[in-house]
């Protein structure tokens, strides 16, 4: 079961997945792929040094390993995996432990 999600804000999208199993995986990689067809086809540039991934899970041992990417018709571009990212000025960690909000 791999619901999909996607938010789109002013010039910034996210995709979003659970993943549950390695179909999950692909079936992610193939929404991203159709993101990618979809901005080829309204002739919009992806900004793939801004682009990454990121896994949300309590439980280490889980961590998914799948490199993501993007690509066009002369590169593939690997989505850089990142620990954390702010988000309209909140920052979320992989744990969602919310660390880097606590004042010193």
């Amino acid at each position: 079961m791999c619901s999909k999600i996607i938010y789109v804000y002013t010039n910034y999208t996210k995709l979003y997945s659970h993943i549950f199993s390695s179909e999950d995986q692909d079936k992610l990689q193939n929404y991203i792929h159709k993101s990618n067809d979809w901005a080829n086809q309204w002739l919009l540039k992806l900004n793939v040094e801004k682009c990454s991934s990121m896994t949300y899970t309590a439980n280490i041992s889980i961590l998914c390993n799948t490199k993501y990417y993007t690509e066009n018709s002369i590169e593939r571009y690997k989505f850089v995996k990142v620990n954390a990212v702010s988000d309209l000025g909140a920052r979320f960690d992989s744990k969602l432990a919310f660390l880097d909000h606590e004042e010193n």
